[in-house]
């Protein structure tokens, strides 16, 4: 029949290397989500290339409207998914 399986935590058993990995990763992930949400609270861009720049800074650029042009065609690029992003996106593009 089935013998009683131990009950153990599942990191209890990792090693060094592991835990430093799966630490890092952790690290990694929330100074991640702290700069999405810095880029989200002052407008900036969230996503690609041009991340962390407000939307006139990169409508300023030599191909700023085209990215941006590009980015309003996006399916995924949706006012209910980007609420402060994409009403400027939009009026930046209707003075272009």
């Amino acid at each position: 029949m089935m013998e009683e399986m131990e009950a153990v935590h599942p990191t209890a058993k990792m090693t060094k290397p592991t835990k430093v990995v799966i630490e890092w990763i952790k690290t990694y992930a929330e100074a991640k989500s702290a700069e999405y949400n810095k880029n989200k609270d002052s407008g900036a861009l969230t996503f690609g290339k041009y991340r962390g720049q407000s939307v006139d800074q990169v409508a300023n650029l030599e191909k700023g409207i085209e990215y941006l042009q590009w980015v309003q065609k996006q399916s995924w690029f949706t006012e209910d998914k980007f609420i402060s992003l994409y009403p400027k996106v939009m009026e930046v593009l209707k003075k272009d």
